[in-house]
This record gives structure tokens, C-alpha cells and sequence, in this order.
């Protein structure tokens, strides 16, 4: 893939909401629901999403890619990587991955 891969929407609303509780920055609670809305998450998605889970196997990937950065700790950190990669996001897409969970903390 090349450099210009973008995360899906999806993908990024399902982190957003795993990771944000919804009461800082410009992200509220309603704005996030609202927006997983319009991309065609299900009420039952967006739920799983704020459990820190996915019914699709990458969107799982890239929410524990995600937890793992935020959590900091080397071995998850790396196993979350492989776990990514093998679910089928790219190496962009996994630097793209962490530099969102970064900038949620």
C-alpha cells in the first residue's frame, strides 16, 4: 500500500470512541455517536466500539493497536503490532494507528 492509505472512517470512529470518554477536546459523546451514525455504525457497533471491541476482526486489531499504545508497555505494544499486520492493516495504516491513539491521550 502506499503512503497515501487512509484508515477508514470506521475504523477511526470505533478508536475515538474505545478511547475517548467523550469530555475532552472537541469530541462530546452525542458529536461521536452522531458521526458513527453517518459512517453506518450500528447502535450495537458503536456499543462494542465504547467496550473497546469490534465485530470485525481488523477494526478489533487496530482498536487493541491502539489500547496497547496508550498503555504503554513494550510487549503489547509489539504483539498488538503483529496482531495488526496479520488482520490486514498495513504498516502506514498502523503508524497512522498509533499517532491517533497519541493525540487521544
Amino acid at each position: 500500500m502506499s503512503d497515501s492509505t487512509q484508515l477508514s472512517p470506521r475504523i477511526v470512529i470505533q478508536i475515538v470512541l474505545a478511547l475517548e470518554d467523550g469530555q475532552s477536546g472537541t469530541w462530546t459523546q452525542v458529536s461521536l455517536i452522531r458521526r458513527a451514525k453517518r459512517i453506518g455504525l450500528s447502535e450495537a457497533e458503536i456499543d462494542a466500539a465504547r467496550d473497546g471491541r469490534s465485530f470485525e476482526a481488523k477494526s478489533s486489531a487496530a482498536i487493541r493497536l491502539a489500547k496497547a499504545v496508550l498503555d504503554q508497555s513494550g510487549n503489547d505494544l509489539i504483539e498488538a503490532r503483529e496482531h495488526a499486520a496479520a488482520f490486514g492493516l498495513c504498516s502506514v495504516e498502523i503508524r497512522q494507528i498509533e499517532k491517533l491513539a497519541t493525540t487521544l491521550r
